[in-house]
């Protein structure tokens, strides 16, 4: 796969000081080889009454931070940081979208082991997205995903948890903390991570902190009542 990937990827070379276009992307982006494999391993089955559901929960239990994207702008935003996206839509079959060339018009794809391919943008795109598009971007925990909303994002933070993944639940809440460090709820869910991992004091200076917001948002919504 890997000599594939070279020749199928060759002109979606990642410059980090290549120009950038209308929508502040490089003009090409790539992902690593190894990003790409391993979201190909959350392709889910197709056809299927909710992908994004299944790839959402499969990249969860794989310790990664799945948040879902409203359009191809948006994949295009989260390749060019480095994130993997699975994505799909009623008549596409679900597909890792690895990188592309704007000025090409071109989408890298990849549908499976050795299965990768170019693409054009308008195929995903048809005066707007095509019907049922879905996309999830898989994020590596401790990085923040471009469409980073704080409650979608402490959502899936909180999952990791869930599944029985407190280092990444950590790694994702700490990044959480550091984007959003007046959020009560991500340093709740740094400190009842930080519980789990077995580390009791870091996960109550966490936790007094969440506390400490808490009141003073509450004291703050009782001033403007008055």
């Amino acid at each position: 796969m890997i000599r594939a990937w070279i020749a199928a990827s060759e002109i979606f070379l990642f410059a980090a000081c290549a120009p950038l276009t209308d929508l502040g992307l490089p003009k090409s982006a790539a992902l690593p080889l190894g990003r790409a494999e391993t979201a190909v391993g959350l392709l889910p089955g197709w056809p299927d009454p909710d992908p994004a559901r299944l790839v959402s929960a499969a990249a969860s239990r794989q310790g990664s931070v799945a948040i879902a994207l409203d359009g191809i702008d948006g994949v295009l935003a989260e390749v060019a940081a480095g994130h993997a996206v699975v994505m799909g839509t009623g008549r596409h079959a679900p597909v890792v979208a690895a990188g592309f060339d704007v000025a090409a018009g071109e989408v890298l794809l990849v549908g499976g082991p050795g299965r990768i391919y170019r693409q054009p943008l308008a195929a995903w795109r048809d005066d707007g997205d095509p019907p049922g598009f879905w996309a999830v971007a898989v994020v590596p925990p401790g990085e923040l995903p471009v469409a980073a909303d704080c409650a979608a994002y402490l959502r899936a933070a909180a999952r990791l948890l869930q599944l029985g993944s407190p280092w990444e639940a950590v790694l994702a809440f700490d990044a959480g903390v550091a984007r959003w460090p007046e959020d009560a709820d991500a340093l709740a869910g740094l400190g009842a991570s930080l519980g789990h991992l077995g580390d009791p004091e870091g996960a109550a200076r966490a936790m007094a902190a969440a506390q400490a917001l808490s009141r003073d948002g509450a004291e703050k919504d009782t001033s403007r009542s008055r």
